[in-house]
C-alpha cells in the first residue's frame, strides 16, 4: 500500500504508533544506562577493594625478596648450600 493511498487517520495512528514505540526504547534505555551506572560503581568498588587487599600481602613478599637479593644474604645461601 503506497502512502498516498493511506487515510490522514492511519497516518497518523501510524505515526502514534511510532512514536510510542520510540518512547518506549527511551524509557529502556534510560534503565539500562541506570543499572549499567549501579554495576560500573559496584565494580569499581571491587576493583578498589581488590588492590587494597593484595597491598599488603605483595609488599611483604617484595621485601622477602629484597632480603635473598641482599649483598648480605647471597654469600649467607652459599655457604649454606655448601655445608
Amino acid at each position: 500500500m503506497d502512502i498516498q493511498d493511506k487515510t490522514k487517520e492511519e497516518l497518523i495512528s501510524e505515526l502514534q504508533e511510532l512514536l510510542h514505540e520510540s518512547d518506549s526504547l527511551k524509557a529502556l534505555i534510560e534503565k539500562r544506562e541506570a543499572e549499567f551506572l549501579i554495576a560500573n560503581k559496584e565494580l569499581e568498588a571491587f576493583s578498589y577493594s581488590v588492590s587494597h587487599d593484595l597491598r599488603a600481602p605483595l609488599r611483604n613478599m617484595n621485601g622477602y625478596v629484597d632480603l635473598l637479593l641482599s649483598p648480605f644474604t647471597i654469600p649467607f645461601l652459599i655457604k649454606q648450600s655448601i655445608t
